[in-house]
């Protein structure tokens, strides 16, 4: 409802962010809703900036540009908060981040025997 609101609002002037909207809906659902939502802001023309772990959202059409965010190549959990055009890669580091605060299943399941 509230991308229909801001949509309905948003003119080519207009300087749109959404983050990560569709996480917590089906991965075919996300790329449905998200394939649609691309579409409306191509043709509003808005300046948008779209955060998503979908790597089909991210090349779904030609005035689409991929940026991603960068880590550290000796420590992958360790970001370097340096954002480059890239084309996505397919690459998650949430399971580096969780083991570096020893939140990965295997330390959580042991922990949790105690």
């Amino acid at each position: 409802m509230r991308l229909y609101e801001m949509l309905g609002k948003a003119t080519s002037r207009s300087i749109i962010i959404i983050n990560e909207i569709f996480s917590s809906t089906t991965l075919s659902d996300a790329l449905t809703l998200g394939g649609h939502m691309m579409d409306a802001l191509s043709s509003l023309g808005a300046l948008s900036v779209v955060v998503t772990f979908l790597d089909e959202l991210a090349s779904h059409g030609e005035d689409t540009v991929s940026m991603m965010s960068t880590v550290k190549e000796e420590d992958p959990a360790q970001r370097t908060y340096k954002i480059i055009r890239k084309p996505p890669d397919g690459f998650a580091y949430a399971m580096y981040i969780a083991g570096k605060h020893g939140l990965t299943y295997e330390h959580l399941n042991r922990r949790l025997k105690r």
